[in-house]
């Protein structure tokens, strides 16, 4: 929840810390001390901490390491707290992204899976592409579309409910 001042950071050996930056008080332009009011570790990743993807309206952080260990963390009152874990021992995750309004992620994995969900954890649809990922998006316009973004920069479209309407021939931006 970037909004809030969180920050998120992953390394090596499953390290994962969410700091969260004390307001500033200072007048602009002045030097103050920065404070943190939020410094956690959270244990539950074993592999290097690759991807993280923040739901700011459900005030969650999804995070997933090279094992390809997916782990869904929650907060109250400026304590986290691991909700979900999915690990499709399979594949790593190379993107995620919520949706704008946090009901749905989608989770691009390296070997060509993509898996889109809800919030409360449901598999809402599932593809394998041929192919090695790159990255995810997901969009609404008149409905969700999922934009997934292969190695060679061509670009696959899925409405809300997984249906394929086609391919662009050219790399898109994704965030």
């Amino acid at each position: 929840m970037q909004s809030l001042g969180y920050v998120a950071t992953g390394g090596t050996d499953g390290v994962l810390k969410v700091l969260k930056l004390a307001p500033n008080t200072y007048p602009r332009g002045s030097s103050g001390p920065t404070n943190l009011s939020v410094n956690q570790n959270l244990d539950g990743h074993s592999g290097t901490v690759q991807v993280a993807s923040w739901n700011e309206v459900y005030q969650k952080l999804t995070t997933s390491d090279s094992n390809g260990l997916i782990i869904v963390w929650l907060t109250q009152r400026d304590s986290w707290y691991e909700e979900m874990i999915n690990n499709r021992n399979k594949s790593v995750v190379v993107d995620m992204a919520w949706s704008h309004n946090g009901t749905r992620i989608a989770i691009a994995y390296e070997d060509g899976q993509v898996i889109v969900g809800s919030v409360d954890g449901n598999r809402l649809w599932s593809k394998d592409i041929t192919g090695n990922l790159a990255a995810v998006c997901v969009r609404f316009f008149d409905s969700l579309i999922t934009y997934v973004q292969e190695v060679k920069g061509l670009t696959q479209l899925f409405h809300r409910d997984g249906v394929y309407p086609g391919r662009i021939n050219e790399a898109i931006r994704t965030r």
